[in-house]
Order: C-alpha cells, then sequence, then structure tokens
C-alpha cells in the first residue's frame, strides 16, 4: 500500500468519525431538548401547585382567595393586595410558561386553560386591567386575546338566550 493509499484511507476513517461524531451529537441536543422541557413542564406545574397549595394551607389567603374571586367587593384594600400578589404569583408563573420556549402543545394548552378558568372572573379581568402594562410581551398580548375571546363567547351567549 502506498503512502497515497493510506492518505486516502485515513481520510475515509477521519469522515466515518465527523459523521458518528455528528450523529452522536444530534442524539446528545435532541435529548437535552427533551430533558429541558420536561424540567420547564415540572417547574410550572410545582409553581403553580405551591401558589394554590399556599393558599389551600393558610386559612387566612383561603378566606381573600376565595371571597376575593367570587366576591371582590367585599375585602379590605388589605386583602386585595394580598389577592393581588397570589395573582402576580400565578400570573407570572404561567408567563414563565410562555416565556421559556418549551411549551409543548399539551403544556401551551395546559396554560391556556388555566388563563380561561381564571380571567373569566370579574376579580381576576379586574386585577389584570390595573397588572397589564406591568406584565411582558408577548405575555400580555395572549392575555388580552384570551380575554377578548372570553368575552366575546358571553357576549353571545347572553344574545343567544331567549328572553321571557
Amino acid at each position: 500500500m502506498s503512502l497515497s493509499e493510506l492518505s486516502d484511507l485515513g481520510d475515509l476513517i477521519a469522515a466515518i468519525a465527523v459523521i458518528i461524531s455528528l450523529i452522536y451529537l444530534a442524539r446528545q441536543v435532541r435529548q437535552a431538548n427533551a430533558v429541558a422541557k420536561a424540567t420547564a413542564y415540572r417547574e410550572i406545574h410545582q409553581d403553580i401547585g405551591q401558589v394554590l397549595s399556599d393558599v389551600m394551607v393558610d386559612p387566612e389567603l383561603h378566606r381573600i382567595w376565595r371571597k376575593g374571586l367570587f366576591n371582590g367587593e367585599q375585602l379590605t384594600e388589605e386583602d386585595r393586595e394580598k389577592l393581588g400578589m397570589i395573582l402576580h404569583r400565578l400570573f407570572g408563573t404561567l408567563d414563565y410558561g410562555h416565556h421559556s420556549g418549551w411549551l409543548d402543545p399539551s403544556l401551551a394548552d395546559y396554560v391556556d386553560a388555566l388563563l380561561g378558568r381564571y380571567l373569566i372572573l370579574p376579580a381576576v379581568q379586574g386585577w389584570w386591567s390595573r397588572q397589564e402594562v406591568l406584565q411582558p410581551q408577548p405575555f400580555r398580548s395572549i392575555v388580552n386575546a384570551k380575554l377578548k375571546e372570553i368575552n366575546e363567547r358571553i357576549e353571545s351567549e347572553s344574545n343567544a338566550k331567549p328572553t321571557s
């Protein structure tokens, strides 16, 4: 075997090694992305769970949460501030879900469902109208679009009800 043939064989072996390395790296990147998505999903669930757990185990926060969401005019100014802080934490977590860039379709659906669940409540809508300027884009646009959708659905349903 000549020196030229050995050189060609070395180039071939190097090319095969590069291809194998690239395949390995692509696999590692996919695996790292899957781990990052799972981590983001877990963090969002844990953060939301922590907010709701805090409300559930603290009788005063639970009272504020229930009264504030369903009968907000009965709250004192201090209680309104506490409710606002709870909502800020909750919406901050939902914003993280959007901002992280790791929203797969199931997590996006979960975040969207949570937004719909809370944005239908007048107390939350009132809080949002006062706080939205403090929220980052594009989350602000996402929430406002969801609010518009909810209000249009409510208006459509009220117009469809027959009057007696």
